[in-house]
């Protein structure tokens, strides 16, 4: 189990730990190409300023507070699961086949082609193609 209240992550950064890794991470800033790999993932905070890639389906991904800025780029080619209860998505989300869990709100700028398994009550979609 790793506890951090800060990451910031650079060019060609890989963020992963074991199959069963317990990963959570308070803030978290991708300014340069990066991956996330093997583990269980909690953030709080993602800023999500580069192009990330979700690059091992072993484990699942869970976010509170998502944050795709103008440069940004979540790739989930890998169709890793993912929980996240808040989007702010001014990029470009990939969103692959993976399974997603979304609560809360989710602003868009451009259109989740995602499937939504799970209704979180309080969802508030507003996406714009």
């Amino acid at each position: 189990k790793l506890n951090c209240d800060s990451l910031v992550a650079f060019n060609n950064s890989i963020i992963t730990g074991t199959a069963t890794a317990q990963i959570n991470i308070q803030s978290a800033h991708i300014l340069g190409s990066s991956n996330l790999g093997r583990g269980n993932f909690n953030f709080t905070n993602l800023k999500v300023n580069a192009p990330l890639s979700l690059n091992n389906n072993t484990g699942n991904v869970n976010i509170e507070n998502l944050e795709i800025l103008s440069t940004g780029v979540w790739n989930n080619f890998i169709n890793k699961t993912c929980t996240i209860l808040n989007i702010n998505n001014q990029g470009k989300m990939l969103a692959g086949n993976g399974k997603y869990f979304l609560g809360g709100s989710i602003k868009s700028k451009n259109l989740i082609r995602a499937t939504c398994y799970k209704k979180i009550s309080g969802l508030n979609a507003n996406l714009a193609s």
